[in-house]
């Protein structure tokens, strides 16, 4: 019988910060205490790139959010005041043959 070896890879193993047991390469949650591991993948990332993303303060994200409601509200009632000020239009009425009755012809007496 021929035993087969499976290649190691040259990664050091993971480790979970909070109870220091060895987890998967790619785990999100630690299966022993249910740490989430996905603070210390950001934390790797963001020495590699500092900088790399920047989030807007949150007054700046409700500065945007009121701006667009304003927009999507100053559109709406223009809309609106157009439809209402527009003056209809005659509807194309086909001409009718105008029917003049006579009054009955008299008989001499």
């Amino acid at each position: 019988m021929v035993e087969e070896q499976v290649p190691r890879s040259s990664e050091e193993p993971r480790h979970c910060p909070a109870c220091g047991s060895r987890v998967a390469a790619m785990a999100t949650t630690c299966l022993m205490c249910g740490a989430d591991l996905t603070e210390e993948e950001s934390t790797a990332e963001e020495k590699e790139e500092p900088q790399a993303r920047r989030e807007l303060p949150g007054w700046a994200r409700a500065l945007i959010v009121v701006a667009l409601a304003l927009l999507i509200l100053s559109a709406v009632s223009f809309g609106l005041y157009t439809l209402m000020t527009a003056e209809p239009k005659p509807k194309d009425v086909p001409p009718t043959s105008t029917s003049t009755s006579r009054p009955p012809a008299s008989t001499p007496t």
